[in-house]
């Protein structure tokens, strides 16, 4: 993928202030966990919309 380092970050801090990811800091490294719960309800919620 042709993305860089800067756009990614800031997805994911999208993704993460919007509750869709969960991350966890060891030493200088971020790891991201989705959040299964909220996806699942914003799918739902999006479902109903159609």
């Amino acid at each position: 993928m042709q993305v860089s380092q800067p756009t990614i970050s800031e997805h994911l801090r999208v993704l993460t202030q919007a509750g869709f990811l969960k991350p966890k800091r060891i030493k200088q490294w971020t790891f991201y966990k989705r959040d299964e719960v909220k996806i699942k309800a914003l799918k739902r919620a999006m479902m109903a919309c159609i």
